[in-house]
């Protein structure tokens, strides 16, 4: 990844999918109702997609109607950009509610942002009654994500 976040250190890192673009970060304690909030960080090939912010935005709203079929009671409440990390860089952000299968009301803060032939995303999911204990902290951890050298 091109980006480092700043997150507890007693939060499990799990990269066995990183061969395939996926590390998924979780709380080793759980929250409300039980869940344990996490931050799941992929990064896709780009193929031949265009890397700047319009149409980044453009294909995550095309994305809408799979979130639909696939999370129960999924409620979009913001899809626009925005920035990530620093300097900043321009990402779509997402902000969505629902159920889990274990019937847990979360909320996901997801950014997408695509360098060349890359596109990446960072999505956090924590219950919605902890919003507003870590709605503020996942802002600040995007808003700090520290950028390496070769993230051109």
């Amino acid at each position: 990844m091109p980006f480092e976040l700043a997150l507890p250190d007693s939060w499990v890192v799990d990269d066995s999918a990183r061969g395939v673009g996926v590390i998924v970060v979780r709380d080793s304690e759980p929250g409300a109702e039980g869940f344990h909030s996490n931050v799941a960080i992929t990064a896709a090939d780009l193929g031949d997609r265009d890397v700047d912010v319009e149409s980044c935005l453009a294909d995550q709203r095309k994305m809408e109607a799979e979130f639909v079929e696939q999370l129960r009671e999924y409620r979009l409440l913001f899809l626009g950009t925005d920035a990530f990390g620093l300097p900043p860089v321009p990402a779509v952000m997402r902000v969505a509610s629902y159920v889990t299968g274990e019937g847990v009301a979360v909320m996901m803060h997801q950014y997408a942002f695509r360098r060349p032939g890359v596109e990446h995303s960072v999505t956090f999911t924590f219950a919605a009654l902890d919003a507003p204990v870590l709605g503020p902290g996942v802002w600040g951890t995007a808003e700090g994500a520290q950028w390496r050298a070769d993230h051109s």
